[in-house]
């Protein structure tokens, strides 16, 4: 099992609140959607976003999809240890975009330049990060 890592796991961009999860690249792997509907964590705080600025992290990929097109299936095919970990429909992107009308343009750019950044990091220097978006709302 590799190490502990802090994952943001629910943002609230309208209180400036994130939910960091305790959990690993492994349980982020095996889960088949991070959007909640399974437990994929040990632990879970909330803190101000302000409290940690965004790491210096590689822009991710991203596979857009429309709904049941086979695009989970698609995922679990390019997630590869040492090539690329692919993120499955993160819950901060689904709570971003269904505060996205309330935020405004400025500040949702704001807060997705903070979000992207702090979900490619749990991604290993060796590996891509590639994010696969909920369609539901986004």
């Amino acid at each position: 099992m590799s190490a502990s890592i802090d994952f943001p796991h629910r943002v609230d961009a309208l209180r400036g609140d994130v939910q960091w999860v305790n959990t690993s690249v492994e349980r982020l792997r095996a889960a088949t959607f991070l959007d909640g509907r399974e437990t994929f964590w040990s632990a879970s705080r909330v803190e101000a976003l302000a409290d940690r600025p965004a790491p210096d992290a590689a822009t991710p990929g991203m596979i857009f999809h429309v709904g049941f097109c086979g695009s989970t299936l698609l995922a679990r095919l390019l997630d590869r240890p040492g090539a690329a970990l692919v993120l499955k429909e993160p819950q901060a992107l689904a709570d971003l975009a269904s505060q996205a009308p309330q935020l405004g343009e400025a500040r949702l750019g704001e807060v997705l330049g903070w979000a992207m950044p702090h979900l490619a990091a749990v991604a290993s220097q060796e590996e891509a990060c590639v994010i696969k978006p909920s369609n539901w709302i986004n």
